[in-house]
């Protein structure tokens, strides 16, 4: 009975060592934007949002909160890929959200998810306005 006790433990360690690590499917996300930080000095000095989200990488979405301050209407709200400008095209368009602070969830490309979960410091979010069309607020997003 101990050898079959034993024999059988040594087989599912053997199992557990060469399983396949699963892929990480899903990646938190935050920044907290300001107008300072927008290329250029263009931002909203007086304005400011806080964005958290999740990518998931099974689903191909990222859902979101982001909580504005002082900006009035925006109209638009990117993810961009930095580069060494800071002034790249967006990677991923967003939702406005909604006012009443909802969670927001949009689908995107599997790829672009993908490198924004694996390397959040190399993207940035930023907030535009009728007031400020190149961003009123912007961020670097970090895990």
């Amino acid at each position: 009975m101990k050898k079959t006790v034993v024999w059988g433990s040594a087989v599912l360690a053997a199992t557990l060592a060469t399983a396949p690590v699963m892929a990480q499917t899903s990646s938190l996300l935050a920044a907290n934007l300001l107008g300072q930080e927008v290329a250029d000095g263009g931002g909203d000095d007086k304005a400011s949002a806080n964005f958290n989200g999740e990518v998931n990488l099974t689903r191909n979405t990222l859902c979101y909160y982001l909580d504005m301050d002082g900006l009035g209407s925006a109209n638009a709200v990117h993810i961009h890929q930095k580069d060494q400008g800071g002034t790249d095209g967006p990677s991923l368009a967003l939702q406005v959200p909604a006012p009443n602070g909802d969670e927001t969830c949009v689908n995107g490309d599997n790829a672009v998810l993908a490198a924004i979960a694996k390397t959040p410091d190399d993207y940035y979010i930023d907030v535009h306005t009728p007031e400020h069309p190149k961003g009123a607020v912007r961020s670097a997003l970090k895990e």
